[in-house]
């Protein structure tokens, strides 16, 4: 048993340096592997010196606490790792929509001239389009993908369409592309 001030795995009150340095032996074996037998031939002591202590400072216990510690280190470190490996993505997708930005409006400050939007073909425009709404609605936290029913497509082209003042032919791609994406989603 643990003293109240000192960890399970820490040298206990009492404990004697040779004790702990014979605990420190099971502790940091493999779990499957511990054996009393292993510690007393590692530290040239006998089995049952081995086993008396063994008993007297719990060593179980406390490695179980050990290990229960050494997962819980690991698990901090994994959710660590995720975060940062969050915070690094976000920050390399708000530089890559920055530079996306630029070259589309372009900036003077950068000497970068902006897309002449009427050299666009429809599939790139489209693109575009699927690009911007998906960038939008991952930063507002919602769904990247909604099924739609046949005629919400035809609505949501026809405004595209108006609003665009796309030809029939790009209306097509444009119903063409929502129709598959939608597709996709539905299986």
């Amino acid at each position: 048993m643990a003293t109240e001030d000192r960890l399970p795995w820490e040298k206990q009150y009492g404990e004697s340096r040779q004790a702990y340095a014979a605990f420190v032996i099971w502790r940091d074996m493999p779990t499957a592997t511990r054996r009393v037998l292993t510690v007393a031939q590692q530290s040239k002591k006998s089995w049952s010196l081995m086993h008396r202590w063994h008993q007297r400072w719990n060593w179980d216990e406390r490695s179980d606490a050990w290990d229960a510690e050494v997962d819980r280190q690991a698990r901090q470190a994994h959710i660590d790792a995720v975060r940062e490996m969050r915070k690094r993505h976000a920050e390399i997708g708000n530089m890559l929509v920055t530079k996306g930005a630029q070259r589309l409006i372009g900036s003077s400050r950068d000497g970068v001239q902006p897309i002449n939007l009427g050299t666009l073909s429809a599939a790139d425009a489209v693109r575009l389009i699927e690009a911007g709404v998906r960038v939008e609605r991952i930063s507002r936290g919602e769904a990247t993908e909604v099924i739609r029913s046949a005629s919400d497509i035809e609505e949501i082209v026809r405004e595209i369409a108006e609003d665009q003042n796309l030809s029939p032919e790009e209306s097509a791609l444009v119903k063409q592309f929502l129709m598959q994406k939608n597709e996709r989603v539905q299986r």
